[in-house]
């Protein structure tokens, strides 16, 4: 596990944790495989075309981020801040956001396979024009 280290998100490794961390801009094309993120601080706020694949990402603010045409493979947000994130035209494919606050949420035009939301508060999030593909997505009752 790597702690409290301030990083670049170039310098992020496969199959690493990196817990209590500032992780600083890109210079690259995004792609994240196999790292889970406890309690990092993202500098970054833009995050177009990245893909990111089998993540955990637990206790991160994306205030605003702006995701759009991602790809997310079975990745998990846990307890994040994902308020007005934008993940226009993004795929998601076994994806889960639990316990996260998610107002105002935009994934327009996205193509949803398997996506799950959990205890996540979604007010005003916009799915206009998404894609749900079987076995499409999973939102507990009376949410």
């Amino acid at each position: 596990m790597i702690e409290r280290q301030i990083l670049s998100l170039d310098e992020v490794q496969e199959d690493q944790t990196y817990s209590g961390c500032t992780i600083t801009v890109s210079n690259q094309d995004i792609q994240v495989s196999g790292v889970t993120f406890l309690n990092c601080t993202f500098a970054q706020t833009d995050f177009r075309g990245g893909e990111w694949l089998d993540c955990t990402i637990r206790g991160s603010r994306f205030l605003t981020a702006d995701f759009t045409g991602s790809v997310m493979y079975r990745c998990r947000f846990e307890g994040c801040q994902l308020m007005g994130a934008d993940f226009t035209r993004s795929t998601w494919q076994d994806v889960t956001v639990a316990g996260c606050q998610a107002t105002y949420l935009i994934l327009a035009e996205a193509k949803l396979k398997n996506a799950r939301f959990e205890d996540t508060k979604l007010t005003e999030s916009s799915f206009q024009a998404a894609s749900i593909v079987k076995p499409g997505w999973w939102l507990p009752a009376g949410r």
